[in-house]
């Protein structure tokens, strides 16, 4: 279990080239990014994230399974996924980000339960990066107060 409260780092919590499993990370008010993993393969039981300044949580380069994701008040994104990672979530709440969530770069996203509230962006799903291509999300159930945005090339199956 991992708790940070109050960072002024870029990122409040990086975990970087790993495997395992953590059973819940919480952080609350993060002035940059709150929660940064890359080139992991990581299990997550449980995440609750409240105010960050930039980024609630960013994944990059890696597998990642998390079943439970809450996250609130984060100033750009609530979940970025980005740089070829294959994501399994089981239930996202996101609420009061600029987007809510951002597929990109040849990641692929799987989501059982998505419910977004107070973004700009429900959903934004593109190529960022030159050297990658577009995306995919595969998400079953949904529930969003605002616009989706899929670039073409990109795949969103509800």
């Amino acid at each position: 279990r991992i708790k940070v409260n109050n960072s002024f780092c870029e990122d409040a919590l990086n975990i970087i080239s790993s495997k395992g499993y953590l059973d819940s990370i919480e952080i609350t008010n993060s002035y940059f990014d709150a929660l940064d993993i890359d080139y992991s393969e990581i299990k997550i039981n449980n995440i609750d994230i409240s105010k960050a300044g930039n980024d609630c949580i960013d994944l990059s380069k890696g597998i990642y399974e998390i079943d439970t994701i809450e996250a609130e008040n984060c100033f750009d994104k609530g979940i970025s996924i980005g740089e070829n990672s294959n994501v399994d979530l089981n239930i996202v709440d996101l609420n009061n980000t600029k987007t809510a969530l951002a597929i990109k770069d040849f990641s692929i996203v799987k989501i059982n339960n998505l419910k977004t509230l107070n973004s700009e962006y429900c959903l934004k799903i593109y190529q960022k990066k030159q050297e990658f291509g577009p995306s995919k999300a595969i998400i079953k159930n949904i529930f969003c107060d605002s616009e989706f945005y899929v670039e073409n090339g990109s795949i969103l199956e509800q």
